[in-house]
């Protein structure tokens, strides 16, 4: 299953869908390379700031 991704940089955000398992135990608050997810995203960190499940009820701090 895809995972959704919105980033957002300087006001504008950028939406992408990867089926790259790169996020699988990551935690809000975790950066992580950009190439990870996608080669477009060469040379940029991205922070966690935010999750939801298939259902969208967002998650908390500390879960994984």
């Amino acid at each position: 299953m895809p995972f959704k991704i919105n980033v957002s940089h300087n006001g504008k955000a950028y939406k992408l869908e990867s089926e790259n398992e790169v996020l699988i135990g990551k935690r809000i608050g975790e950066s992580i390379d950009g190439d990870e997810l996608d080669e477009n995203l060469k040379g940029y960190k991205l922070l966690i700031t935010g999750i939801s499940d298939i259902a969208g009820i967002p998650g908390s701090k500390g879960l994984e």
